[in-house]
């Protein structure tokens, strides 16, 4: 039985993508693996820069852009590992990353999900764990205007996960998780009603409430450069984000009427993003140094 399967998807990303296969087969784990990419309907060189350079690779052609979710299941059936590494294209493997994972998922077996750190280029850690979102939790997000209010930029620095050793935590980021076969045999596969954003932590609250552990283990790392995917669709990212968290809540909180302020306060707070965003760059990668988010 293939012991890990690790799973991309790709939208027009060769080159990000490129880097990431190069990484795998430069720093491949111990045990059986397998290689598996859902392309969505890229009109880039992906497919043939996949076929040329990498044909030991699966490849998933889908006609259209299915989104995270649906891509992603797609080769969940496909796979055969005992876990799955689901990926974005802008992951660099390092050397002991994958036998890393699967060492600790081997010796933890209530764990039904594993991240690993996250870092920029040069090494700085990125945020990868945190509390599960509350309506409350919206308004310090990253992106959110409060936070360049020393006050709020604290609070919302205290929701992002800081540790040097293992924990277990609510959410993980999802450009880079480990999941168990076994654990999703008990929940189910990614809800395809996300179509980017929020499938990680629906997949993470299921499986808590399902009594599977979620880890953050710092002491695993690996390369993630900082919005590569996204950085070239922000305003389309950033409006699928919006959805994504309207479809959450009133997914695990139902109700039109209890939910409308909360739709009415997405709607502004994209507006205004965009309004902003016509007048900087694209984001840098964030550091976390002392506790603050920056």
């Amino acid at each position: 039985m293939t012991k890990l399967s690790i799973i991309i998807i790709n939208y027009n990303s060769s080159q990000l993508l490129k880097s990431c296969l190069n990484s795998i087969r430069e720093n491949p784990p111990d045990s059986p693996y397998e290689v598996i990419v859902s392309d969505n309907g890229s009109q880039d060189d992906s497919l043939d820069m996949i076929k040329s350079e990498f044909p030991q690779v699966k490849l998933i052609e889908n006609q259209e852009n299915l989104g995270f979710s649906k891509a992603t299941n797609k080769e969940i059936d496909a796979s055969s590992g005992e876990y799955m590494f689901v990926l974005n294209t802008d992951i660099i493997m390092l050397d002991s990353t994958l036998n890393s994972l699967i060492d600790f998922m081997d010796s933890h077996p209530e764990v039904g999900i594993v991240g690993p750190q996250l870092t920029n280029p040069d090494g700085k850690p990125q945020p990868c764990a945190r509390p599960f979102p509350t309506r409350t939790h919206l308004m310090l997000g990253r992106r959110s205007l409060l936070i360049y209010v020393p006050y709020f930029k604290k609070k919302s620095a205290s929701l992002r996960t800081i540790s040097d050793k293992p924990i277990e935590v609510d959410t993980v980021a999802g450009g880079a998780i480990m999941l168990r076969r076994k654990a999703l045999g008990d929940v189910g596969k990614f809800d395809e009603r996300f179509f980017l954003y929020m499938e990680d932590v629906d997949i993470c609250r299921r499986l808590k409430q399902a009594g599977w552990k979620i880890i953050y283990n710092p002491e695993i790392k690996i390369i993630h450069h900082w919005e590569g995917t996204t950085s070239r669709y922000r305003r389309r990212s950033f409006l699928k984000h919006h959805i994504s968290i309207y479809k959450y809540f009133q997914k695990y909180e139902p109700g039109f009427l209890k939910n409308l302020p909360l739709a009415l306060g997405l709607i502004v707070h994209y507006i205004v993003w965009t309004l902003v965003s016509l007048f900087e760059k694209k984001s840098p990668p964030k550091n976390i140094e002392n506790g603050s988010w920056e």
